[in-house]
């Protein structure tokens, strides 16, 4: 009876060499029924960025000169079937791609339980091998977005601070100063309490309002669900942009730093 396993393959970084190394099982199964003079057919593809593919019987396709061409390769496939025995072995990879059912997915399928237990293992064993995509907030999506909402909100904040500020002290360089009636001094902890809440909550909205989603989105896309690390460096876009990440950093870490260095300068905390 006909049996089929399948490896759903997420979180990977994968060079040429973690390729080269499943091509290596396909390529024994072509060569293992060859011996036996088995109907089969083998095939390797390569896709790239400009449309172009590279499609051949030998894993050649997966050598460096190969895939360092004008285009990025951005989807791998292999596939091998045995007419003869019923056994079949696949794999596609997509860069940056979300795992599906034909979509960075590996599958072995065969009559034979112990051929397919095998090459199942040394399948799974192979694309093991690959690094991992470690990424904290990938796995914290909720929290990350949260942390640039309140960054966002709180650059923006301050900004207007700034430009409000600076707009009084033009126009209005005497401004009376605020009198508390003595009847509400008990209660001005818990106001600044409330108050201090109610900013940062305000911060929070206003950052999620402009666009603290979006800005998620491309972070995490700099970190692709699966990754191929070959091809010509200037191409591997991700990288380039993981270069950049400063920008983020200045987004969350110090419009938050510098508010509650003002903040408790100023005695508001």
């Amino acid at each position: 009876m006909k049996q089929t396993r399948r490896i759903t393959i997420s979180d990977k970084i994968f060079t040429s060499e973690d390729v080269r190394r499943i091509a290596k099982i396909f390529s024994k199964q072509k060569m293992l029924a060859a011996k036996s003079d088995h109907s089969v057919l083998i095939k390797y593809e390569v896709i790239f960025s400009d449309g172009t593919t590279f499609e051949s019987e030998s894993p050649e396709v997966f050598d460096d000169e190969s895939l360092t061409a004008p285009a990025r390769p951005v989807a791998l496939r292999m596939s091998f079937q045995n007419y003869s025995l019923k056994r079949q072995l696949s794999i596609a990879l997509d860069h940056g791609g979300s795992s599906g059912y034909f979509t960075n997915t590996a599958v072995v399928s065969a009559d034979d339980s112990t051929w397919l237990s095998e090459n199942f293992l040394a399948l799974k064993e192979a694309i093991d091998t690959a690094a991992p995509q470690r990424l904290w907030l990938r796995r914290h999506k909720t929290v990350f977005l949260n942390l640039l909402a309140l960054g966002i909100g709180t650059l923006v904040n301050l900004i207007s601070g700034l430009i409000t500020g600076l707009a009084f002290h033009i126009y209005l360089p005497h401004t009376p100063e605020l009198k508390i009636p003595a009847a509400w001094q008990p209660f001005l902890p818990l106001l600044h309490v409330m108050l201090y809440v109610m900013l940062w909550l305000t911060r929070w909205a206003m950052g999620h309002l402009l666009g603290a989603y979006q800005v998620r989105q491309w972070f995490l896309s700099m970190w692709p669900t699966i990754e191929f690390d070959f091809g010509s460096d200037h191409l591997k876009t991700e990288r380039v942009r993981r270069a950049r990440l400063i920008g983020v950093g200045v987004l969350i870490v110090l419009p938050v730093v510098a508010s509650l260095v003002a903040e408790f300068i100023y005695g508001r905390l």
